[in-house]
């Protein structure tokens, strides 16, 4: 199967939630962000597991996972010092994660041809060649930061944009990771403008607020396509972009439709 697993990411928290209630109930969820884009601040984590290990429990795996998968990647010493501090095993895993650079997966372009058969109906062309992008993990993660991070793609283009559902789940399951997100969701978003539809818009700003590295394959050119009322919304034309030096801080576009300092200099 090709594809990503954030469309999944919420069905396994709840299935871990749905278990572990039962079992080893834990009175705080580790993961629950402090910002509206999902990310968590380390010393809020810090705290919630100083606590953890003082009323003696353990945090559930799946929670851990994401908690930390939401942290930034630049972490305060004095955090950091303190969690070397921690005795428990989720304490040990925060420690090891903010010691170090923040594991990335390695990003590959891949050029999708077509299988040459005639379409059944009209709108099922398939473009002649489509640049996507796939993502390989890091080693020594969890199995649930492995699904994450993995964005594998077939040697076909598709020709119907997939639905992304609930885009703000997305971002906020990866808000340090938002390279992994536009792959994830590039081929939905090249379908979207080749059927001249509209979408996308929400993910891209929310992708403007993340963190990491800012698509080093690929890049956005906006193209306006507004409704006369709110939300207004655009779609996106994706083009190729081998190396782009992305501008030091990402403004995220109103809803009137400008983005500061866009496209990125270099495309």
């Amino acid at each position: 199967m090709h594809g990503n697993g954030l469309h999944l990411v919420l069905a396994v928290r709840l299935a871990e939630m749905s278990v572990q209630l039962g079992r080893r109930p834990a009175p705080v969820l580790m993961a629950t962000p402090t910002h509206a884009n999902g990310r968590l601040e380390p010393e809020v984590l810090l705290r919630r597991l100083e606590q953890a290990e003082h009323d003696g429990w353990q945090p559930w795996a799946a929670d851990l996972d994401q908690a930390l998968l939401r942290l930034p990647r630049e972490v305060d010493r004095a955090v950091a010092a303190a969690a070397l501090r921690l005795r428990s095993p989720a304490g040990a895993a925060f420690a090891h994660w903010i010691s170090g650079p923040v594991p990335d997966p390695v990003s590959r372009r891949q050029e999708q041809t077509p299988d040459g058969k005639p379409p059944r109906y009209s709108w099922e062309r398939q473009p002649a060649l489509r640049r996507v992008v796939a993502v390989e993990p890091p080693e020594h993660v969890s199995t649930l930061m492995r699904e994450l991070l993995t964005v594998s793609r077939g040697d076909r283009p598709v020709w119907a944009p997939a639905a992304i559902e609930a885009p703000e789940q997305w971002t906020a399951a990866l808000p340090s990771h938002r390279e992994v997100v536009a792959a994830a969701a590039l081929p939905s978003l090249a379908a979207l403008a080749d059927l001249d539809h509209e979408g996308g818009g929400v993910l891209l700003a929310q992708l403007a607020e993340g963190g990491g590295p800012a698509a080093r394959r690929c890049t956005w050119r906006w193209r306006t396509a507004w409704r006369p009322a709110p939300p207004r919304t655009g779609w996106v034309r994706w083009t190729d972009c081998s190396a782009w030096p992305r501008p030091a801080t990402w403004t995220v576009p109103c809803w009137a439709g400008s983005w500061a300092s866009w496209p990125p200099p270099g495309c």
